[in-house]
């Protein structure tokens, strides 16, 4: 059901565990399945993610695909991470089956939540 790039991602994920220091942190959950991948930013002066970790439950394409994400998001700026859509997820991780594509959207989500938690955070600091 999974290729190889699901399965290393699942069986070896990159970057778990809360970070220490993030100054963006965002969540989102499935209502349906009960799937939950939370993000963790560190973001510097220059506005690229410096690391990036997660946590995830849920199924093995969650999973996978919030590993894959941590070792996209790392060095990007965080306004390109923004633009991350559903499809270049999907092609992260070497394409989804079709009932696993909520997980992709749920990433998304998980993303969106997370710069705005920094750019919420950012603003009070201004």
């Amino acid at each position: 059901m999974y290729n190889e790039i699901i399965m290393n991602n699942f069986n070896n994920p990159l970057n778990v565990g809360e970070l220490k220091g993030a100054n963006g942190i965002g969540k989102a959950q499935s209502k349906k399945y009960g799937d939950i991948i939370k993000f963790f930013v560190k973001v510097d002066e220059n506005k690229k993610i410096e690391e990036v970790t997660f946590k995830s439950t849920g199924c093995v394409a969650t999973i996978a695909i919030s590993s894959a994400l941590t070792a996209k998001m790392t060095g990007m700026s965080i306004d390109r991470v923004s633009k991350i859509d559903v499809d270049q997820i999907n092609n992260l991780v070497g394409g989804l089956p079709e009932i696993k594509m909520y997980c992709a959207v749920l990433a998304k989500e998980a993303i969106a939540n997370t710069v705005a938690n920094y750019k919420k955070r950012m603003a009070k600091q201004a």
